[in-house]
């Protein structure tokens, strides 16, 4: 009876049995016997692993891979600095100590596929040929790729980290082929589904074939700095769940993080997008975009911003659409000198009363389609109600109305000047400055609404006209009314002293009254003619929208 896992993994050469399971029956070979039952010594069983290596070696022309499917090594194995493998296969391999590839060199077709490292793994230095790939490995400790090379593609794919794993200085190279091509394996550099359980480092990594990272998880830290994504980056529904960092990469053509769950921090500081860059349906918690550069379209459609998202000197060269984008009562999204082209950034559908725009000096390419700024009944920035930042509200009230106006948009214009101007009446309460200013602004709020609104005006001017006819009217009748007996030269009289309180009547003047009542009439028909102005500057304005 031979050994029962050789036939499973169907080795072409079976090895003797060194033990039978006395529970099963079943017999077991060198390398697929447990690792307490192997009958020697770890150094003795690394040995035989060199000599079978050197065996393949020498029969290099048959082309046979060097097979150690189901292998259990039982301790640490150490392969020398610049040892170079033949074609070889570690799939269904469990690695019970340390397994030490530092510098070695690989053929094509290596394998790791569903292997278990449950010690530390070094690949740092080490150059894969093509097709290699470690589909559903476990890593239980760290795992180092530092500086490793990958000439034609590597995939892997459901792969487990449960340590830390660093691919830092390590590059990706290979043929990117079109998504239509629909493989379990594509040639490219496969992380999908892949499962990082502690931190994880890309800093300096070079991609210089398609890096497909989608639906796996980072559960500690991910650094991609400086990383080189020379193709399509994908990173589709992928869950960062510690900070990350995205620090100077460079995504030369498509980077893809659609349906990315960012429960923490990410920074794509400095990062450079030299192609299109979807964000849709993303959900970030705090995200900074500091002097990053985006050369063509954007999208962050359908996200969700839960907290602060930071756009510091930003460089938009293509379109930007934030379409019906989600918001919370934390949400604040900074524009800070950022420059944007003719292409525009536009927010369709969505909530712009998140937006900080007090430091962005440049709104003429900042366009809102149903996107209302207004909230009960005004326009109102998230803020105003800071006190460190009622004057620059106020200043980017003042741009607002001057883009609108500059679009002959006199509707938006209008609403964005009596914003304006509750900013000013807020800002002169809060610096205490002239009393006067303060009344003489409310006033001009109270009627005409700033200018804007003729009908408030029309009621102030109409209260204006009555009230002297009405005062003078009960002074009369509480002197002389009868209701059976009215006095027309009565009625005449009132009618004739109310006249002299009207501007631009015939009425007599008012030389022989008294000097009071001289002063009150020639004031009243002063504030009956101010508001007429205001009456007609608030309906021209609403004529003009």
């Amino acid at each position: 009876m031979g050994c029962c896992k050789c036939k499973e993994h169907e080795w072409s050469d079976p090895q003797p049995v060194v033990y039978t399971d006395p529970e099963y029956g079943k017999g077991y070979c060198l390398f697929h016997a447990p690792a307490e039952h192997k009958g020697v010594s770890v150094d003795a069983f690394n040995e035989q692993v060199s000599e079978r290596i050197q065996a393949t070696i020498d029969l290099e022309n048959d082309g046979s891979p060097c097979c150690f499917d189901g292998t259990i090594f039982p301790g640490e194995i150490c392969f020398y600095p610049d040892c170079a493998f033949p074609k070889i296969s570690f799939r269904k391999v469990q690695f019970k100590g340390d397994a030490l590839f530092r510098r070695s060199t690989f053929g094509s077709g290596t394998t790791f596929g569903a292997s278990v490292f449950e010690g530390f793994a070094n690949f740092s230095d080490v150059i894969f040929g093509d097709g290699a790939d470690f589909f559903h490995a476990i890593f239980k400790r760290d795992t180092s790729f530092l500086r490793a090379i990958f000439e034609e593609g590597v995939s892997f794919y459901h792969v487990e980290f449960k340590g830390s794993a660093y691919f830092d200085l390590a590059k990706f190279k290979g043929h990117s082929f079109p998504q239509r091509i629909v493989s379990f394996f594509l040639y490219g550099a496969n992380f999908c589904k892949v499962v990082f359980g502690d931190g994880v480092g890309f800093s300096e990594a070079t991609f210089e074939c398609r890096a497909v990272f989608s639906e796996s998880v980072f559960r500690g830290k991910a650094k991609f700095y400086h990383t080189s994504f020379k193709e399509d980056a994908i990173f589709g529904n992928v869950s960062f769940e510690d900070h990350s960092s995205f620090v100077s990469a460079c995504f030369v053509k498509m980077a893809d993080f659609s349906g990315a769950s960012f429960r923490s921090s990410i920074s794509f500081g400095y990062a450079n997008f030299e192609s299109v860059a979807f964000f849709s349906s993303a959900n970030f918690v705090e995200s900074a975009y500091f002097n990053a550069t985006f050369r063509g379209k954007v999208g962050f459609d359908s996200v969700k911003f839960s907290e602060r998202a930071f756009f510091s000197s930003a460089v938009f060269n293509g379109s930007v659409t934030f379409d019906a984008m989600t918001t919370t009562e934390s949400s604040l999204l900074e524009f800070d000198n950022c420059t944007i082209s003719t292409s525009a950034i536009i927010f369709q559908c969505c909530d712009p009363t998140c937006l900080d725009l007090t430091q962005q000096y440049d709104l003429a390419n900042i366009h809102f389609i149903n996107s209302p700024w207004e909230k009960n009944g005004r326009i109102k920035a998230c803020t105003e109600d800071q006190e460190d930042k009622l004057q620059f509200t106020r200043d980017l009230y003042q741009r607002m109305k001057a883009k609108y106006k500059a679009e002959n948009n006199e509707y938006e214009a209008s609403k964005w000047h009596v914003a304006e101007k509750e900013a000013q009446l807020k800002l002169l309460e809060q610096n205490g400055e002239s009393w006067f200013l303060q009344k003489a602004l409310w006033t001009y709020k109270k009627v005409s609404g700033f200018g804007e609104n003729p009908v408030c005006a029309a009621w102030w001017l109409l209260f204006l006209l009555l009230t002297p006819l009405f005062v003078l009217s009960m002074g009369e009748v509480s002197q002389h009314f009868v209701l059976w007996n009215i006095d027309s030269t009565k009625v005449h009289a009132v009618i004739k002293d109310w006249l002299k309180f009207i501007p631009l009547t015939k009425a007599s003047t008012l030389k022989d009254e008294l000097g009071g009542w001289h002063l009150l009439a020639v004031g009243w028909q002063l504030l009956v003619t101010v508001q007429a102005a205001l009456f007609g500057f608030a309906l021209r304005n609403k004529f003009r929208r």
